[in-house]
């Protein structure tokens, strides 16, 4: 078995993965406390540094939308194999512990109620 013939990595695709090692992804859950209006303003303004476009979305309506859509893209199916992260055993921490990380492939616990 051997790597296949690859393509060099673009520019663009350089920069993305030099960039990888600086980001920051939060995975552990949130609080019912709203975000300050300043820390979301300082995200928005964050966003448009890099060229994207950060939407508050604050109106009950809009929001009860948005879960609609979330929840019925959950539901479409993917290409590939792989089983999607929700589908994956839960490692649990301590006692009444709340969902925590999918367990690493060939190490899966067995799910509890």
């Amino acid at each position: 078995m051997g790597y296949a013939a690859h393509a060099p990595a673009t520019p663009e695709e350089t920069r993305l993965a030099r960039a990888m090692p600086h980001r920051h992804t939060h995975r552990g859950p949130f609080g019912p406390e709203p975000v300050p209006d300043t820390l979301l303003y300082e995200l928005r303004d964050h966003a448009r540094t890099e060229g994207a476009d950060l939407r508050i979305i604050d109106e009950p309506e809009q929001l009860r939308l948005l879960a609609d859509f979330v929840h019925a893209a959950e539901d479409v199916p993917t290409r590939g194999s792989a089983p999607r992260r929700r589908d994956l055993p839960v490692r649990r921490h301590g006692r009444g512990a709340r969902r925590g990380m999918p367990s690493p492939p060939g190490r899966h616990a067995a799910r509890r109620p």
